[in-house]
């Protein structure tokens, strides 16, 4: 039997989190999808295969909890995508995957607003680690989001 990250220190989730996963690979897709459940965390996904499919979406009054973005994407990378949306001042918690990048893009992709890169896996478990790493993502982001809305208790 295989032991997956626990996300206990996240507490429970009170509702699914809402989440646009823009990947072309439907396995890679799926092996995240049961990364999530086999950590127990709850996810409402939806699933696009490229870019012009991601941006409409994100055009659309839908709220996202996380967007998470193949680099390599038919059409336009994660980054353009990242730069479109900046350009129409709508960016939200957005993460970039991608099996190989160099530390330069790394560094470009988080210049133009992405929360974080990061490496996608190439196993089932690995999937697990990357779905408790963006729980913990959407959950700290939620977190900051919350505390900046809450009035300042010394007022």
């Amino acid at each position: 039997m295989r032991a997956f990250p626990s996300v206990a220190r996240l507490g429970p989730v009170a509702e699914p989190y809402s989440i646009l996963i823009a990947d072309d690979n439907d396995h890679d897709v799926s092996f995240l999808l049961k990364g999530f459940a086999d950590i127990q965390v709850p996810v409402r996904p939806a699933h696009v295969r490229d870019s012009d499919s991601a941006l409409e979406l994100l055009s659309s009054d839908r709220k996202f909890d996380l967007v998470l973005l193949d680099y390599h994407l038919p059409k336009d990378n994660g980054e353009e995508i990242i730069r479109i949306l900046h350009s129409r001042g709508k960016l939200p918690l957005i993460v970039v995957l991608s099996s190989a990048l160099s530390p330069g893009q790394h560094r470009r992709i988080r210049a133009a607003g992405a929360q974080e890169v990061l490496e996608k896996p190439c196993d089932l478990a690995g999937f697990a680690v990357l779905a408790a790493r963006l729980a913990s993502i959407v959950s700290s982001s939620a977190e900051r989001a919350s505390s900046a809305a809450a009035p300042d208790a010394h007022e």
